[in-house]
């Protein structure tokens, strides 16, 4: 079980480093992939200053996934117990969450500060 576990890790790692990819060169406004707050569904260009923010934090939870999976194989192929695994999941998971938190943080301060320059006009 625990080899289908590290597998789907591993190709979701993959995934979330083509989202960090799109949004570093430019990801479009879209209801699948992204970060979507509020503030960066505002519009096209808020949404694009919020990904091009955070496009760094992708790559680290993507690399974070990836090396889970792979831990996730090693540890099931040398027979670890599941308790074992199990704990070795939950501290990936809670590295992910604090990186997904970080990039809602950061994100959506970028997306309010383009929404807030773009209000602001010139005296």
């Amino acid at each position: 079980m625990f080899y289908f576990v590290a597998a789907n890790m591993i190709v979701a790692g993959v995934v979330i480093a083509y989202i960090g990819h799109a949004s570093r060169t430019g990801l479009k406004r879209n209801w699948w992939a992204g970060l979507r707050t509020p503030a960066t569904m505002a519009s096209e260009e808020a949404f694009r200053a919020a990904n091009q923010r955070v496009w760094k934090l992708y790559y680290a939870m993507a690399a974070v996934t990836f090396l889970q999976g792979i831990g996730v194989a090693i540890l099931a192929f040398t027979r670890a117990s599941d308790d074992t695994l199990a704990m070795f999941i939950l501290a990936g998971v809670c590295c992910i969450l604090a990186l997904a938190g970080a990039q809602v943080v950061l994100g959506s301060r970028a997306a309010k500060e383009y929404s807030a320059a773009q209000n602001t006009t010139p005296a």
